[in-house]
């Protein structure tokens, strides 16, 4: 009877064992978004997470800033060409620095915005300029000053070759109707796309800011069962093949690039990107966020038309690595939760005058 249990108990095991060798294989054939992460990491109680972070926003002032900024730099077709420089304009100009027969680095420069009297150029470059008429070639001969940052154009002198291409006009009804950008008629179109802009901007940052101290938080507090070795393979795999030629352009080895310029050995790198997307899957999983195949192609289509190149330029990009791409739209989603439910904390100055009180 006993040999009979004997027999019974050891069949179980094998049993046992082979079904959970079956589901470490299964986990290998699957993305990171197919595995049940709970297997790998505990994470803690986020539903009364609090977060001690500043979030960030604007003046108004700095709104009129933006404007007049955005208009600088897309005006050319309204740009003035009539009259000369004046001091106090804004100018749009191409240099080049000689010094002697040789440009010197740093000293050339197409489209460049100036504003005459600024200061922002060695003396008598923007006095140089006063009076100029757009469209025609200027000599400045000048002299860098002594106490210069570039030993090599200390005390040098040289010539400066520039063309004011325009004057940057008024910031105006009549001058934003003429540019015919599709996005705004008016100036008051031009300045709520501006602001709506910048609060799009704004809300992103501050989003990342609260989500990134929340996965900071959950982080320093999850418990980690497990890294499988498939998976700090494979990240691995990838981390060597996107850095191998940036690392050629320094002339060293991967490992040397990770360990000298990025500050981080390759091995402790990928533990701490697999950690970090366990952790990611593990939230998702939790909060019940999911990134369907629609989601996934129209998110690529947009991100490939934000820089401008076809998905297929995106993917090749990244290694043709499209489970990177899943997961960075899963972040999305994670970090959309965690701004919208996480608490945060007063602010330290606030705490510490309770705190006095």
């Amino acid at each position: 009877m006993r040999g009979i249990m004997k027999k019974r108990i050891i069949a179980l095991l094998a049993v046992m064992m082979l079904t959970v060798s079956l589901v470490a294989c299964n986990d290998e054939e699957k993305t990171m978004s197919e595995i049940n992460m709970k297997k790998y990491v505990k994470i803690p109680d986020i539903q009364n997470l609090t977060v001690d972070v500043s979030l960030a926003s604007l003046e108004e002032y700095e709104y009129d800033d933006a404007s007049e900024e955005l208009f600088r730099n897309v005006c050319e077709p309204v740009g003035i060409k009539n009259r000369p420089v004046q001091k106090g304009d804004w100018v749009n100009l191409d240099y080049a620095g000689f010094k002697g027969e040789e440009q010197f680095q740093g000293g050339t420069s197409k489209d460049q915005l100036l504003e005459i009297g600024s200061g922002s150029f060695i003396d008598g470059f923007e006095d140089g300029l006063i009076g100029v008429e757009p469209g025609k070639e200027v000599e400045l001969n000048l002299t860098f000053p002594e106490d210069y940052l570039s030993a090599e154009l200390a005390g040098a002198e040289v010539v400066f070759k520039v063309t004011v291409n325009y004057i940057v006009p008024e910031l105006n009804d009549a001058n934003v109707a003429k540019l015919d950008s599709g996005l705004y008629s008016n100036l008051s179109e031009f300045k709520t796309y501006v602001r709506e802009t910048l609060d799009d901007a704004l809300l992103q940052s501050n989003k990342e800011t609260v989500a990134n101290a929340a996965m900071t938080k959950i982080n320093s507090e999850a418990v980690y069962k497990e890294i499988p070795e498939f998976m700090l393979e494979r990240q691995k795999e990838n981390l060597i093949a996107k850095y191998t030629p940036i690392a050629a352009d320094y002339g060293i080895e991967v490992e040397h690039y990770f360990q000298y310029v990025q500050g981080t050995p390759l091995e402790d790198m990928t533990k701490q990107y697999v950690k970090e997307r366990i952790l990611l899957m593990a939230l998702a999983q939790q909060i019940g966020v999911s990134v369907s195949e629609e989601e996934y192609n129209s998110g690529m289509e947009e991100l490939a038309a934000t820089y401008g190149v076809s998905v297929a330029e995106l993917l090749e990009s990244n290694n043709n690595d499209e489970e990177y791409f899943r997961e960075y739209f899963y972040a999305q989603k994670v970090y959309d939760y965690l701004y919208e439910n996480v608490t945060i904390a007063p602010e330290a100055e606030t705490s510490e005058e309770s705190a006095s009180e």
